[in-house]
């Protein structure tokens, strides 16, 4: 796994853009980014266990797949479902493809606006995706989602938000650059990172997320995930 040191030095890239150079490094990025990363994706598959109808094929939606990762999480559950992952980055499908292509993964090009409909699915994860989402596109994705799913069908959403209250996200954000940092990145990468980001991560308040999905018409939505600003739901149809 290389190591990411893209934002280090005059070199770091000022807009972020999930290029190949982000791709090499990425999932060092989101181990060392990312709080409890690894144990979201464990939450994500056990969620997945439990509204996955092992009776049927059912399908398993990943969007914004990046690299793979929640898939071989997946694979130790020994569920009874087709996996699809969707990535609007080739450099990413590329890599997931190279690592699980010859297991049952099925990983395809994909931007997630464009997309019309997710046939069979079960359940369907966003994994710190919509966040890159514009808003209206944004929305049009969430209601294409429970408009896909089943009654009792399952939205898995993991984002990154923002507080209403100004002096809040200050307190916030000094906790996520300080989490960071003691993952072994500098305060000037730290830095050049959220500037890059600014304009790419739309981050939204928890009450605009619960607010859409009922107005999308889900029935319930839990909180399974909570780090500071780093939020993960369950949304049921």
């Amino acid at each position: 796994m290389a190591t990411d040191n893209l934002f280090l030095g005059p070199q770091a890239p000022t807009t972020f853009q999930f290029n190949a150079s982000v791709t090499r490094v990425f999932d060092d990025m989101l181990s060392r980014s990312v709080p409890f990363y690894h144990q979201i994706l464990q939450q994500i598959a056990d969620l997945t266990a439990s509204y996955v109808d092992n009776s049927s094929n059912s399908t398993l939606y990943d969007l914004g797949c990046s690299t793979g990762a929640l898939w071989p999480v997946i694979q130790d559950r020994n569920l009874n479902l087709d996996y699809i992952g969707y990535d609007k980055s080739n450099s990413m499908i590329d890599l997931a493809k190279e690592r699980y292509g010859a297991s049952d993964a099925q990983f395809e090009c994909q931007d997630l606006v464009q997309v019309s409909s997710f046939p069979n699915a079960s359940v369907i994860v966003c994994h710190l995706v919509l966040q890159f989402i514009p808003l209206a596109e944004r929305e049009r994705v969430i209601q294409l989602c429970y408009q896909s799913l089943p009654e009792q069908g399952a939205l898995i959403v993991v984002e990154k938000i923002k507080q209403s209250d100004p002096e809040l996200q200050k307190v916030y954000n000094q906790a996520f650059y300080q989490f960071k940092m003691s993952n072994g990145y500098t305060k000037e990468e730290v830095l050049n990172k959220e500037t890059s980001l600014k304009g790419v991560l739309m981050s939204e308040t928890d009450g605009y997320y619960r607010d859409l999905f009922k107005e999308m018409g889900f029935s319930f939505v839990d909180t399974f995930f909570r780090w500071y600003n780093f939020v993960g739901y369950v949304v049921i149809k």
